[in-house]
């Protein structure tokens, strides 16, 4: 029997902030036809198996998952055209890439949960030709502005654009020409909780290691102030004798509950980077941590300024450092930033996706 919802997500790697969004539509619309680009066999062996999955060609290419964040860019948009054409009564596309292309029938209405327009070929152009050798650059030259024609024209079949943030709904805006409404992502508020314990004096920062992150900026400035900072995350961390203060420590491969544990009990989390909503602020101020943030992004739209943070003005660690004097100079309470939290939880994205969506019960 057809089902009359169906729900579409680009990939299935990392267990990553949207995932988690897809796996809260598969409970809200439960016996949804899937569609996926590919899938990572052994990681979502669970999912894959008790649920109706469609997955384009690039499911089939040996070894994709070393080498997806490559291909997908280059044969992205021809996998989704090749997807078989959407004919439920509602298709929710959960995207951040290709998914809002998906091929849709005239009678099916297309809602697109959208983190982002393309990145790549939106606001985080020069980032990504920047990283690119010279033939690897050519030839992002030469798709650039096919795959930025494809996603304009395919983004007029979507019928309501649903975005993470206004920051991202004024992207949107801006790229595609389209109107969005706000729906905020969930964060397990249940989870991520707050214990009656005293806190630390460390501070904690949560992030792959990437340049677009900032890292460097956190690390310059606890160099510094010479305070204590746990610094947890993956990748290569390019600051020179990183290695010689040893106020500044480094984790990775944490499982929830210790890093559950780290948000509780560290001073405050520091937000350097600017995202389209940021996860990482939300489960820290949840466990009753405050967080110290660039004043850019979806950060903005998360955190009170005064009451379970501050903001630092520019991407300096001479700013970071004035605003973590300033914090330890306040009193935020625990309590005002799980209220804080609160207002991103997983009830409310329910809430909010069943009054957005039609036919949602």
């Amino acid at each position: 029997m057809k089902s009359d919802f169906s729900i579409s997500h680009p990939w299935l790697g990392d267990h990553a902030g949207s995932e988690r969004v897809f796996l809260e539509f598969l409970k809200i619309f439960p016996k949804s036809n899937l569609h996926c680009l590919w899938a990572d066999q052994k990681r979502w062996k669970y999912l894959i198996d008790d649920e109706n999955f469609n997955f384009s060609y690039l499911n089939n290419v040996p070894n994709i998952e070393k080498h997806y964040r490559k291909l997908i860019p280059i044969f992205g948009a021809h996998a989704v055209d090749k997807l078989p054409k959407i004919t439920s009564k509602i298709h929710i596309s959960n995207c951040h890439g290709f998914m809002k292309g998906i091929n849709v029938s005239e009678e099916t209405y297309h809602y697109c949960y959208c983190y982002s327009p393309i990145r790549w070929i939106s606001d985080q152009k020069s980032v990504y030709r920047e990283s690119l050798g010279d033939f690897a650059a050519m030839f992002f030259d030469y798709i650039h502005p096919k795959i930025k024609k494809w996603e304009f024209e395919k983004s007029k079949q979507v019928d309501q654009f649903l975005a993470i943030s206004k920051f991202v709904s004024k992207r949107i805006k801006k790229y595609l020409k389209r109107d969005s409404k706000i729906v905020y992502p969930p964060v397990d508020t249940d989870f991520f909780n707050p214990v009656k314990s005293k806190k630390t004096d460390d501070y904690l920062l949560v992030s792959r290691f990437v340049p677009y992150k900032r890292i460097n900026t956190a690390i310059d400035a606890f160099a510094k102030n010479k305070k204590n900072i746990t610094i947890v995350g993956s990748g290569k961390i390019d600051y020179p004798d990183v290695e010689k203060y040893s106020n500044i420590k480094f984790s990775s491969n944490l499982s929830d509950i210790d890093l559950r544990q780290l948000y509780r009990t560290s001073k405050a989390l520091i937000f350097t980077s600017v995202e389209d909503f940021g996860l990482v602020p939300v489960e820290a101020m949840a466990c009753g941590t405050p967080v110290i943030a660039l004043g850019e992004g979806g950060a903005l739209e998360t955190i009170k300024n005064g009451e379970s943070g501050i903001f630092y003005k520019s991407d300096t660690s001479h700013d970071l450092n004035k605003a973590i004097k300033k914090l330890e100079d306040l009193k935020i309470s625990p309590d005002a930033c799980r209220s804080q939290a609160l207002k991103f939880s997983t009830d409310k994205f329910t809430k909010n996706i069943k009054s957005s969506i039609k036919g949602a019960r």
